[in-house]
Formats: structure tokens, sequence, C-alpha cells
């Protein structure tokens, strides 16, 4: 689901229609809004907001019988769940990318005793939450590409973190960079774009397998 700015609070939300449940484990921070016909009253409808954290598709809020003025009672919790998984999101990278060169110079015991959430020197990087590491890993992007959101570039890092201006320390993922550039909570999977083709970073995500 997208989140886009107008000025009433339901308005914010622009959907995308999913024909079937996307894998969760290649959705996370995702926030989406499934309608069930009310068994209590058919005119009616029975509402349910899911977000797709740490491999699953969790509940995070239900309403029964809801009529037409749904949308004004789940967008709150749409939005709030959205910029709280992106927020996370940004919170992991941001902290390994600060601490991984300190805990690749320390013994195992003392980084992991510390808890520092950088990895030896010789392993792979550490994937973003809601980053491109499964893009990178299945060929549909390299590392060091470009991708485009509104006149805005970004470059896609190692563990697929997004690099966003000189520093590079300054690192970001796809939601997170989507609603700092956009001024509104974003699913930047359907903002981003492959810049040598063009492509929607989500129609990418489609051809990586189901699992």
């Amino acid at each position: 689901m997208i989140a886009v700015r107008t000025t009433d609070t339901a308005d914010l939300l622009a959907e995308v229609w999913l024909p079937e449940p996307p894998p969760a484990t290649l959705h996370a921070g995702d926030v989406v809004v499934r309608l069930h016909t009310s068994t209590a009253d058919p005119a009616m409808t029975d509402v349910e907001v899911l977000a797709a954290m740490q491999g699953e598709w969790r509940t995070v809020g239900t309403w029964e019988g809801a009529d037409a003025r749904w949308p004004h009672e789940v967008a709150t919790t749409v939005l709030v769940h959205m910029r709280y998984l992106a927020d996370a999101a940004l919170q992991d990278v941001q902290w390994a990318t600060m601490t991984g060169p300190i805990a690749a110079a320390m013994p195992d015991w003392l980084s992991h005793g510390l808890g520092l959430a950088g990895e030896p020197a010789a392993s792979a990087p550490r994937r973003a939450a809601d980053g491109l590491a499964e893009l990178l890993e299945a060929g549909l992007l390299d590392e060091g590409e470009q991708v485009v959101l509104d006149g805005h570039t970004a470059t896609v890092g190692a563990g697929g973190v997004l690099h966003h201006g000189p520093d590079e320390f300054a690192v970001s993922t796809v939601n997170a960079l989507a609603t700092q550039l956009c001024d509104f909570t974003a699913n930047g999977w359907h903002l981003w774009r492959r810049v040598r083709d063009n492509r929607l970073l989500a129609d990418l995500r489609t051809e990586l397998p189901r699992r």
C-alpha cells in the first residue's frame, strides 16, 4: 500500500491491489488491508490490517461491521505501522553501518557482548530489513547501481542499503528514504525505479522466487 498526501486522513491511502497474499519474507515493512464480507451484516465490511514483520504477515488491527467510511477508520493505523516499520529498518541499518567497522576489528566474544551489530570482516554484509538484498542476490540489481525517485537518485549498496549523498555512512532503506524525500509516509517499492530501464522496484520484486 502506498500513502499519498492530501487534506483528508483517509485520502492519505492510495491502494495497490494484490491478487493474492505475497510472501512476507520478501515484503518486510509492507502494510496491507484485507476486506471481508461481514458475517453479521452482508452490507457491512470486516476490515483487517496486516503488516509483514519477521517473515510473516501479522494482524495489527481489525474492525468488524464497518460501513463505507472504513478507510477513515483504518487510515491512522495503516500510516502508523508503515512509519514505525520504516523507521525501525532505518535505525537497524544505520546502527549496523556505524558499528560494523568497530565490531569487525574486535574479537567475536567482545563485539557480541557489547551488542554491536557488525559482522566479522570476512562475512557477508548485513542485510537491510526492507532493503534490496534479495534483488542483489537474484541479479536483478547490481551493487553500485542507481535508482531514481522524482529526480532524486540513490545508489544501491552492499546488503541492500541505499546511499543518498556523498557521505558513505549516510545509508537508508527503500521506504525510509522515500518517506524522507517525499515528505509523507510512503511505500518506496512503488516509487523507486531502476535507472537503466525505469522499472519499478515493486515490479522487479515480483520476479523473485516465492518462498
